[in-house]
């Protein structure tokens, strides 16, 4: 059980949700980001709380790849991502049903480019911000916890309704509801967590995205005290069809279903009160979005609160 604690403490600082890294979308509306990015949790005992205190994450995204159609055919839409989201998560030692209470919120800050059908577009500022206003942690067992929660991503990035220009936001709000499940015993961090995410429709086009469930899987192994590593994966999917109630995107119609399969490898290192956590993944089916490796930094420290042992 002391193992399982002080895991929490070193890894849970980043249990921030984490908002869109400003990936382009081919299916949930033309070049409008995701609510969540795929791997987003990846590396992160998202079924515990960590102890009371304040904690900041940064999260950094790289990737360079194409839009690709039904069949995984890349289409002449060639997106270069560059992110950094920075996360607060604060937890005040109160319980909810039995279960310790967590708040984050987040602010990804976007450095993104687009070759589109030979035209270049560029956009550099704040994406859309996520507030998660309850998560909600459970001991199952000495080193095993569930999660419950939810997730609200504002419209605060800019949108440009013309189907080809790199967009900072979705132009919509959304909703999600998360769930996680962590193993946290014998050096292990095994934990999959969950997103269902419906949108709202856009009100510049009125197009409404599908909604997606969203699994993130990490299977680490420390090997060091300070070291830990192992695969990692996600599987995103649209579960319901996109509606189009206007004209301003493809003459009123609709695109087909959004489905991403990635799988990598996760490392992290801890250093006194934070860790770093570098996560490699490469999409293996992709279909009707973007589709590139990803590359993804994430350093998490304690500001307050129990310090990691």
């Amino acid at each position: 059980m002391i193992n399982s604690i002080n895991k929490i403490k070193r890894l849970a600082c980043a249990l921030c949700l984490l908002s869109a890294a400003g990936s382009p979308a081919m299916a949930v509306e033309p070049n409008a980001p995701f609510a969540m990015p795929g791997g987003a949790t990846i590396g992160i005992p998202v079924g515990a709380n960590p102890p009371p205190g304040h904690y900041l994450s940064f999260r950094s995204q790289f990737s360079r790849g194409n839009v690709v159609d039904n069949s995984g055919n890349a289409i002449p839409v060639s997106p270069d991502i560059n992110s950094l989201f920075l996360s607060y998560s604060y937890v005040p030692g109160i319980e909810i049903l039995g279960g310790t209470y967590r708040f984050s919120a987040g602010i990804p800050l976007l450095f993104n480019s687009q070759t589109a059908f030979g035209l270049k577009t560029t956009a550099k500022g704040i994406g859309d911000i996520t507030i998660s206003p309850i998560n909600v942690s459970w001991v199952l067992s000495p080193g095993i916890f569930a999660s419950a929660g939810m997730s609200f991503s504002l419209a605060t990035g800019s949108f440009k309704p013309d189907g080809v220009s790199m967009n900072l936001g979705s132009g919509k709000n959304s909703a999600s509801l998360l769930f996680g499940l962590s193993y946290l015993r014998d050096g292990w961090n095994l934990s999959t967590g969950s997103a269902l995410t419906v949108y709202a429709e856009n009100p510049k086009t009125r197009y409404r995205s599908g909604a997606e469930l969203l699994i993130d899987v990490t299977a680490m192994k420390a090997v060091s005290d300070s070291f830990s590593i192992g695969p990692v994966g996600y599987w995103r999917k649209q579960i319901s069809d996109d509606a189009n109630n206007g004209t301003v995107l493809l003459g009123g119609g609709t695109l087909d279903r959004a489905e991403q399969l990635g799988i990598g490898i996760g490392v992290e290192k801890r250093f006194g009160r934070g860790s770093l956590n570098v996560n490699l993944i490469k999409n293996l089916r992709t279909r009707n979005t973007y589709d590139a490796p990803v590359l993804a930094v994430n350093y998490s420290i304690p500001i307050g609160g129990q310090r990691p042992r």
